[in-house]
């Protein structure tokens, strides 16, 4: 008889999956909440009633749990706090060009025949960069 052992594989930090926690967390919603005493907690991207207690390092939510050094929550708090690791590679570098359905991540909204505000747009996500393909989806 043959038993079949499934090993979980260790999940190291990176910059590209820093940026697609960042990704996740921005698409998802995900609000950084600060109380008095300093705690802070984050918004879920699936369960809204749910809060999970947050740090730099460390957070509730099932990757965080299960010894994920990276997950959507953290990702948000490091880029409110200005410790998220970037890369910055300028556009003419990858050859991309503005995205041609928007003006400058923008696109207008009207009403009754006049324009009424802006809104993200939803090609480029609001970068105002036209996406090279679609982005590669990484679950948390």
């Amino acid at each position: 008889m043959t038993v079949a052992v499934q090993t979980q594989r260790q999940r190291t930090e990176s910059v590209a999956r820093w940026a697609a926690a960042l990704d996740r967390a921005l698409h998802g919603g995900v609000e950084i909440l600060t109380t008095r005493d300093g705690a802070r907690f984050a918004t879920s991207t699936r369960q809204l009633d749910m809060l999970y207690r947050v740090t730099e390092t460390t957070c509730e939510c099932q990757a965080g749990l299960a010894g994920d050094p990276v997950c959507c929550h953290r990702a948000a708090l490091r880029d409110i706090l200005g410790t998220l690791p970037v890369v910055v590679v300028h556009i003419d570098e990858l050859g991309l060009g503005p995205c041609r359905s928007c003006q400058r991540g923008k696109v207008e909204e009207w009403c009754c025949g006049h324009v009424s505000g802006f809104a993200p747009c939803g090609v480029c996500g609001g970068s105002g960069v036209m996406p090279v393909a679609e982005p590669e989806l990484i679950a948390a």
